[in-house]
């Protein structure tokens, strides 16, 4: 596995653990959050693995990885991520 940093915020949300990675995002090919969401999946889930697993995560783990706004109607861009995989959609990613 390639070494990397990255910058999280942890917390809770209804109880499970929740980690916001706001540095250290991989670049993502595509045109669109759903595509890069699948580039992130062939090429960089390690980085998934490596965060929402033991001994840095916990089974109940979910994840966002900040990335900004490609489209200039948005604020932000979000990745979600947890241990069963890259999820098009998080609740508890987006609400901790």
């Amino acid at each position: 596995m390639p070494k990397a940093k990255f910058e999280c915020i942890d917390g809770h949300t209804c109880g499970n653990p929740v980690r916001l990675i706001v540095k250290g995002g991989p670049p993502l090919e595509g045109n669109s959050m759903s595509e890069k969401r699948l580039n992130f999946v062939k090429n960089f889930d390690w980085i998934r693995t490596g965060l929402m697993f033991e001994p840095r995560g916990h089974d109940m783990m979910s994840g966002s990885i900040l990335y900004p706004a490609h489209e200039p109607e948005n604020d932000a861009a979000v990745l979600f991520i947890e241990t069963s995989g890259c999820l098009p959609m998080c609740g508890h990613g987006t609400i901790g």
